[in-house]
């Protein structure tokens, strides 16, 4: 039996042998605990467990934070398909490590457009991600700025790791060159990765120098596949290297052999 954490909100929990839906799905058969031994302080909540449909022996249940560096759950009462219930088991397993977040770069797209990329894949569904007042830039030539408060400028992810500013003016003088683009910490919601990390709080992490061009450049890269990986059975995550546009996505645009 084995015991590894998704992510911070996720436990996925793989025995020796198929059990069956109605003991692997009940909370109560399972308590995590914040140390190796399954005895002391109780650790996070766990709740809803599924069996896997693709694998009757893998079962995936939400926890609450599962940020330390080590835990244990008690597993008990799971029968297999045949009937035969599990001896009482105590498991170690190392909690979720996944790093902040931090702004990897900026881009110029046009006048009054422009791309910020970020090191993880983000949690989209926080709205500071896409607020324009959490968005600045600074220190281009010329000694000008841009301006994101006009009710034109909009702010949207066009994948998990960029979002794309557009509809903004500048203010004072800006010249063709190098620009400051400075990301802040709201309190709440703060930015997170789609693992659960918040946003690195550290200056450096929420910056990126940038070449702003008068001009509009456009993109003449063709995207190019930059990885593939099974991120959990049955799922594959497919990695382009620049953003995709989701509405030339489907399905049948891709094919699974071997």
């Amino acid at each position: 039996m084995s015991v590894n954490a998704e992510s911070l909100t996720k436990l996925t929990v793989n025995f020796s042998e198929a059990v069956t839906a109605a003991t692997a799905e009940n909370a109560a058969n399972y308590s995590i605990f914040l140390n190796t031994s399954c005895g002391g302080g109780a650790g996070p909540a766990d709740s809803n467990p599924k069996r896997s449909g693709a694998s009757l022996s893998e079962v995936s249940m939400t926890t609450a934070n599962l940020s330390n560096s080590t835990y244990s759950i008690q597993i008990s009462n799971v029968k297999d398909i045949w009937g035969n219930t599990i001896a009482t088991a105590c498991v170690a397993f190392n909690g979720f490590s996944a790093p902040a977040p931090k702004v990897s770069k900026a881009a110029s797209y046009s006048p009054t457009s422009m791309g910020v990329t970020f090191t993880e894949d983000m949690d989209l569904t926080i709205s500071s991600l896409t607020a324009k007042g959490n968005y600045a830039v600074s220190g281009c030539q010329g000694g000008g700025s841009f301006d994101f408060s006009a009710g034109t400028v909009t702010v949207t992810a066009t994948s998990k790791r960029t979002v794309l500013i557009s509809g903004f003016s500048t203010t004072g003088t800006v010249n063709d060159g190098t620009c400051l683009l400075t990301v802040t910490a709201p309190s709440a919601p703060v930015m997170k990765s789609a693992a659960g990390v918040d946003h690195s709080t550290t200056l450096a992490d929420r910056r990126a120098y940038f070449t702003y061009t008068t001009a509009t450049t456009g993109d003449t890269t063709k995207p190019q596949v930059a990885s593939v990986a099974a991120t959990s059975n049955p799922n594959i995550r497919v990695t382009f290297t620049e953003p995709i546009d989701n509405s030339t996505v489907s399905t049948s645009d891709f094919t699974l052999t071997g």
